[in-house]
């Protein structure tokens, strides 16, 4: 706890911005936990009687053209973001984390098969991928968090990479092998926990752009399928055919995904800065 509670304070006092992205990733967190208890109404309640209505009283983001309660929709579609997001980032991180050690600490012809095959992935556009991926395993959540997490794990591994073969050249490694410690035992107690903080740095700048690939993914119409509220699939759907008669359908979406993303970015930025040594000083 003190740990923590020293992290914490250097983050408040070092970088402000940062923890102002610490607690709006907090916030929607929250918000994704306890959308049930916030959202005054079903997300998909629909009654046709009150489409379109402005934000007011009853309905602080308005209403949507069968109805539906905007602001219960955005609390609701924090939950798939910050859902897929999640879950995303964890496939990338640990297929990308495995590949990129396994790589960096083996080296030779283990190193250079899995880079040839990071390389031969990587010449194709990550979205591009995902769409492919979706297309093969149909809509649904989690088809969208495995399609997501597979499609940007290699991407991840390159970073993972470079820091495992900056720990395979310390001392200590050769040391444990010279003294008869098998290569997955030095891997578990010595190069794992010297790649953490790397591993923490790209978890949390990839978060945001997971969510940020999410909607772009729901937006062309490849996301999670209705009646579930995400935020880019309420921008494609409602938010295009009446931009211009109830712009609020296009204008809360968008402020909760714009602020979901630079919260996770900021924070992702100052931890980097934070825990990279080479940043430190700076």
């Amino acid at each position: 706890m003190t740990g923590a509670r020293r992290v914490i304070a250097t983050l408040i006092r070092r970088k402000p911005l940062g923890a102002v992205g610490a607690v709006i990733a907090l916030g929607m967190v929250l918000v994704a936990i306890f959308a049930d208890v916030l959202a005054p109404y079903e997300f998909n309640d629909t009654a046709l009687l009150r489409a379109l209505q402005r934000p007011g009283a009853t309905h602080w983001f308005g209403t949507d053209e069968l109805g539906r309660d905007v602001y219960s929709r955005v609390i609701h579609g924090a939950r798939v973001s910050m859902l897929v997001g999640l879950a995303a980032t964890a496939i990338s991180i640990g297929l990308g984390g495995l590949i990129g050690i396994v790589s960096g600490y083996f080296g030779r012809r283990v190193d250079l098969v899995l880079q040839r095959l990071v390389d031969a992935w990587m010449a194709f556009p990550g979205l591009v991928m995902a769409i492919v991926i979706l297309a093969l395993l149909g809509p649904g959540l989690w088809s969208v968090i495995l399609a997501l997490g597979v499609s940007q794990a290699f991407s991840q591994s390159r970073t993972i990479r470079s820091a495992t073969l900056v720990v395979r050249e310390q001392p200590y490694i050769e040391a444990s092998l010279a003294v008869g410690a098998s290569h997955w035992r030095v891997l578990g107690r010595h190069v794992l926990p010297n790649v953490v903080a790397p591993i923490i740095i790209v978890a949390s700048t990839f978060l945001g752009f997971v969510i940020l690939v999410e909607a772009a993914v729901s937006f062309l119409g490849y996301g999670v399928p209705p009646p579930r509220p995400s935020w880019g699939g309420m921008l494609s759907a409602t938010g295009r055919v009446y931009m211009i008669r109830a712009p609020w359908l296009s204008i809360f979406p968008g402020l909760a995904l714009s602020l979901a993303v630079f919260g996770f970015n900021v924070l992702g930025d100052a931890l980097r800065d934070l825990l990279d040594p080479r940043l430190r000083a700076s």
